[in-house]
C-alpha cells in the first residue's frame, strides 16, 4: 500500500520548477514554424517570453517573420529593444540584460495601443494600426533571413491573436504558461524537445537548437484538479 501524503492532497508540498527552454548557440540555431494566418496580428495580439541572453552578438531576435523585409522583434547592437512592423521600426523602450532571465511582452488593444513591458514594468506605448507580423515563415531564435541570432535561452514562448493580455504593469508570471484562449503558439516550454509544441503546430528545429533543462523557474500551476473540502473519507488502497 502506498503512503498517504497529505502535502499532496492539501497542495502544502514545496513546488518544484518544472518547465525548460530551448538554447541557441548565435551561429545558426533556431526554429520555424510554417506560415499561418495565426501569426499574422491585425488586432489584438500579445507576444511573451522569457529571454537569458549569455552575449550580444549584434542583434538578438527572439522573434520574426520571413521574407526579407524585416518584421521582428529584437534587440540592437546597442542592446536597445525595437519593433518592425513590416519596414517601419520603434524604438519600444529598455535595454537588453545579460545572464539573467528577464520576461518580456508585447501587446495591443482595441484602440491600437501597443505596449511593450519588461519584467511586467511599462516601458512604451505607441499607437499602432499597422498588422504586426505576417503570414510568412515564423522564426524563433532568428531574424528572418539574416545571419542575427539569438545567444542564449528562450522559454515559455506564447503568442494570443484577439488578447490583449497586459494593458498595465503586472506581476510576472510564476507558473508555467499555458494555453489559453486565443493562444496560437505555446512552444520552448519542454526539457526534453525543443520542438514541443501546445496547440498541434509542427516545429521545424534548426542548427543545434536543443531542449534545455534551463529554465526561470517557474512552477505547474496547482489551481487545477481535484480539491477536498470538509471531511473526507476514502479506501487509500483504492485511492492508488
Amino acid at each position: 500500500m502506498g503512503i498517504l501524503r497529505t502535502d499532496k492532497i492539501s497542495g502544502l508540498e514545496t513546488p518544484t520548477a518544472v518547465t525548460g527552454s530551448v538554447e541557441f548557440d548565435g551561429t545558426g540555431d533556431y526554429l520555424t514554424l510554417t506560415g499561418s494566418n495565426d501569426f499574422e496580428l491585425s488586432g489584438d495580439f500579445t507576444i511573451e517570453y522569457f529571454l537569458y541572453l549569455t552575449s550580444n552578438s549584434g542583434e538578438n531576435p527572439p522573434v520574426s517573420w520571413g521574407n526579407g523585409s524585416y518584421k521582428a522583434i529584437f534587440s540592437d547592437s546597442n542592446g536597445d529593444w525595437k519593433v518592425e512592423y513590416p519596414s517601419t521600426g520603434v524604438v519600444v523602450g529598455g535595454k537588453e540584460m545579460l545572464n539573467t532571465w528577464v520576461h518580456y511582452a508585447l501587446t495591443r488593444d482595441s484602440d491600437n495601443n501597443m505596449r511593450w513591458f519588461i519584467d511586467g514594468k511599462l516601458q512604451s506605448t505607441n499607437s499602432v494600426s499597422s498588422t504586426v507580423g505576417s503570414t510568412d515563415t515564423l522564426y524563433i531564435g532568428r531574424k528572418d533571413n539574416s545571419a542575427n541570432h539569438v545567444n542564449g535561452y528562450i522559454s515559455n514562448f506564447r503568442i494570443l491573436k484577439g488578447t490583449a493580455l497586459y494593458t498595465s504593469d503586472f506581476t510576472v508570471p510564476t507558473h508555467a504558461l499555458e494555453v489559453i484562449k486565443d493562444t496560437v503558439l505555446l512552444c520552448c516550454n519542454n526539457p526534453d524537445s525543443a520542438g514541443a509544441e501546445g496547440t498541434g503546430k509542427t516545429i521545424t528545429v534548426n542548427g543545434d537548437a536543443a531542449a534545455s533543462t534551463v529554465s526561470p523557474g517557474l512552477t505547474r500551476d496547482f489551481t487545477y484538479g481535484t480539491e477536498f473540502k470538509g471531511v473526507t473519507t476514502f479506501d487509500t488502497q483504492g485511492y492508488f
